[in-house]
């Protein structure tokens, strides 16, 4: 009897690694972060053949990253000049809510390298967050990158109030990109942003954009999935107010499991990546359940997933340019 070999789904992030510095009524911690390097690992624990283009510094806190990337079976695509010292975000934990600070260089300056291409190339998705929508030349980029349209292209704009410069430049790359995007992921806190004084972005802007699911994350009101074909789906968060530790990394444990749920649905030969089902095909009931389990789990530990940094706390950040 025949039996198809089975091959792990594979998806390329592009995105960030940092430190976050996280401030409570009760003191400071540290904790290796980013969103890039947060998805990442979150797909590699969870079976998925993950790669993370970023640039990591060659500090010791650089080092631990390499090591927590390769523990959880991600492959590292080193992009550009790897900065000496490991750029540091504040959160601010007001409850369970997180506020940011930036110190350093928020965004990486994306050159890609043939060996990200290549990376992109060969994967089954491709999920780009924290990213600096307000550079054009670096929009375009990410743009042509992403045009031929092989993998699933997920987009994660993962907007950051402190950082933004120029609101009506970042909207419209953004939208340029949402040309090239299969599936973006967007908070309500997201689209507050993005409306900026004309009220919450609407939705329906986003679709005619070109985006054809959107993954919406509401905090403790949970999540939906709406499709451009105007199907909804709704699910409630799954956890307890009483049981959340915090909910740094939710969005981006949301998103990891609502990945390894559609991708495990959607490769349709297991041999050969591009054979995909079309998305408006997906149980996405299904993966949306997947996704808010995912962010429950990730709100019952302290600091996101991807661990302690290794060096104590020594300075504070402070809002940065772009």
């Amino acid at each position: 009897m025949n039996q198809r070999a089975v091959r792990r789904p594979r998806v390329t992030v592009i995105g960030n690694a940092l430190v976050d510095e996280i401030v409570t009524s009760r003191g400071r911690f540290a904790r290796l972060g980013g969103a890039g390097l947060n998805v990442a690992m979150l797909l590699g624990m969870r079976g998925v053949d993950a790669s993370l283009v970023a640039a990591v510094a060659g500090d010791e806190i650089g080092m631990a990253m390499r090591s927590a990337l390769s523990s959880s079976g991600v492959h590292l695509v080193e992009e550009g000049e790897a900065p000496a010292v490991t750029a540091r975000a504040v959160v601010h934990l007001e409850g369970s809510q997180p506020s940011y600070e930036f110190g350093g260089r928020a965004y990486l300056s994306f050159a890609f390298s043939e060996e990200a291409a290549r990376a992109v190339a060969n994967s089954d998705a491709v999920v780009v967050n924290a990213f600096n929508y307000e550079d054009r030349a670096q929009a375009r980029s990410l743009r042509a990158l992403l045009g031929g349209g092989h993998p699933w292209r997920v987009l994660d704009p993962n907007v950051r109030p402190g950082l933004i410069q120029q609101l009506d430049l970042l909207t419209t790359n953004l939208e340029d990109l949402l040309k090239v995007t299969d599936i973006l992921k967007v908070s309500d806190e997201d689209l507050e942003v993005l409306g900026g004084s004309q009220g919450t972005y609407p939705v329906d802007r986003l679709f005619g954009s070109g985006a054809q699911v959107i993954f919406l994350t509401k905090g403790a009101q949970g999540g939906e999935i709406l499709t451009a074909a105007g199907s909804r789906f709704e699910a409630p968060a799954m956890v307890a107010s009483a049981d959340i530790v915090d909910t740094l990394g939710a969005g981006d444990a949301s998103l990891a499991g609502l990945l390894v749920s559609a991708l495990a649905e959607g490769t349709e030969d297991a041999g050969c990546v591009g054979h995909r089902r079309d998305l408006a095909e997906l149980d996405w009931q299904v993966h949306l359940g997947v996704a808010m389990a995912a962010a429950a789990d990730a709100c019952r530990q302290r600091g996101g997933p991807a661990g302690p940094a290794p060096a104590p706390v020594t300075s504070t950040a402070r809002p940065t340019s772009v």
